[in-house]
């Protein structure tokens, strides 16, 4: 495992690799579970520092768990969320530093059968709240989410706020008549 986990780092220290380690341990070792598992039901992203929930997938689950967009991941098992994904970055092999926290947030909330995992959220108010994620078997509507997110891609204004203190600028597809309108 040790030797997996060296030739993974040495990995990331190539930019713009567009490569990847396949080894049956590399999901070992990025927390990923084995086996039957299920990704969280909303969307998340690195902002500011914080983890926060970006969009909303199953709002049936999150509704009942309380849980809402805008509100931010503090911890997961009783560790901080934010200190897991740095440790987890000498892992991870991207572009650039926004590439990958996507590939880390993309996995970070997976669930194995079976599982729970407790979360630690702060919500728009500022209240702590902790819940309790079950592994959910997904549904059509959840996969039919994903499908109709992973074929479109992002089709969100270029502009616009999350909560009312956090905005979200699309870099990629901001042009320099929009950078006026963000001040």
């Amino acid at each position: 495992i040790e030797y997996v986990r060296t030739v993974m780092e040495m990995y990331t220290h190539v930019q713009d690799g567009h490569g990847f380690i396949a080894h049956p341990l590399v999901r070992l070792i990025r927390g990923i579970p084995q086996g039957t598992f299920s990704p969280p039901p909303f969307r998340m992203r690195i902002i500011e520092n914080q983890l926060l929930i970006t969009d909303i997938i199953n709002d049936s689950l999150t509704g009942a768990l309380g849980i809402k967009k805008g509100d931010i991941i503090i911890g997961k098992d009783g560790i901080n969320a934010i200190k897991d994904i740095n440790d987890k970055r000498k892992y991870f092999s991207a572009s650039n530093y926004d590439a990958q926290s996507g590939y880390i947030t993309n996995n970070y909330l997976t669930i194995a059968a079976g599982s729970l995992i407790q979360l630690k959220l702060k919500d728009a108010s500022g209240k702590i709240k902790i819940v309790q994620l079950p592994f959910l078997k997904r549904t059509d509507k959840d996969n039919q989410k994903r499908t109709e997110f992973n074929e479109k891609g992002n089709d969100k204004p270029v502009m616009y706020f999350i909560t009312k203190d956090i905005g979200y600028v699309n870099l990629g597809a901001l042009i320099p008549a929009h950078v006026d309108s963000m001040f």
